[in-house]
């Protein structure tokens, strides 16, 4: 038995468009968004969403970490990425973006949705058909190629409530991620799902609850206890990275020896 949603809720959730559709039909509060796949149907949907009077932000509705997301804020400071931050900076303006697709008209369906200023979270979820087993956020406090290299482990309840409706709407099987940020009114919104193990799950494990081995326990049908799932919140996490060093012939070499 595999520990995995079934194939028609995986696809509701793998294409961003369609998600936020869905929840939207739902009831469940998420980011005003246009799904737009023309350069014309792009710039109609910045205009539509408030830019340049407030930051927008698109991304194709069907991606992985990172790639394809820009934000476009009038506000922003264009000196201080240029001359600070490594050139890999998520800003973009409006003049560079339509000068990247002066060629083109036809562009790969993008969902174009209002910027989230605040806070954003993972949140880790064991869920049995939608019924959450236990569910814990961890704050996003610093991010390197949309990787968490700085998080706490958090107990914002209506973070965790705003996720946990979503899993159970939609009736989620196993390890589920859940990535939101806070709207300029503080609110949780959406941004994503991934219908599985994310990758610093290790953080929940770090602050005790082991969720990979718990989602085993599940689709083996073995029980899990209370004790499994005790938090031990404000757990913080930093990741830092260690050289490894090779000799010419592949034999490991420690500095110093």
């Amino acid at each position: 038995m595999v520990s995995v949603s079934e194939y028609n809720r995986l696809m509701q959730v793998m294409n961003k468009g369609t998600l936020i559709h869905t929840l939207k039909k739902k009831g469940i509060p998420t980011p005003r968004s246009v799904i737009v796949n023309t350069v014309k149907g792009l710039r109609k949907a910045l205009h539509d969403l408030g830019y340049p009077d407030h930051p927008v932000c698109f991304k194709p509705t069907v991606s992985d970490g990172s790639r394809g997301f820009r934000i476009l804020d009038t506000q922003k400071n264009r000196l201080d990425p240029l001359f600070n931050e490594k050139p890999n900076s998520a800003y973009i303006s409006d003049h560079e973006l339509f000068r990247i697709l002066s060629d083109c008209s036809v562009i790969p369906e993008t969902i174009v949705m209002e910027y989230l200023p605040h806070e954003e979270y993972s949140i880790d979820l064991l869920a049995r058909d939608g019924e959450v087993i236990v569910a814990i956020p961890r704050l996003r406090e610093a991010i390197v190629n949309g990787i968490s290299v700085k998080s706490t482990i958090v107990k914002e309840d209506d973070v965790i409530a705003y996720a946990s409706r979503i899993v159970r709407e939609l009736r989620l099987h196993g390890n589920i991620g859940v990535q939101i940020c806070r709207d300029k009114d503080a609110q949780p919104k959406i941004i994503e799902i991934n219908p599985r193990i994310q990758g610093t799950i290790v953080h929940c494990t770090a602050a005790g609850v082991n969720l990979p081995y718990l989602a085993v326990k599940l689709a083996k049908g073995i029980p899990i206890h209370s004790s499994e799932l005790s938090v031990r919140w404000g757990t913080r996490m930093t990741r830092y990275w260690e050289e490894v060093f090779w000799s010419e012939e592949g034999l490991p070499i420690q500095p110093g020896i």
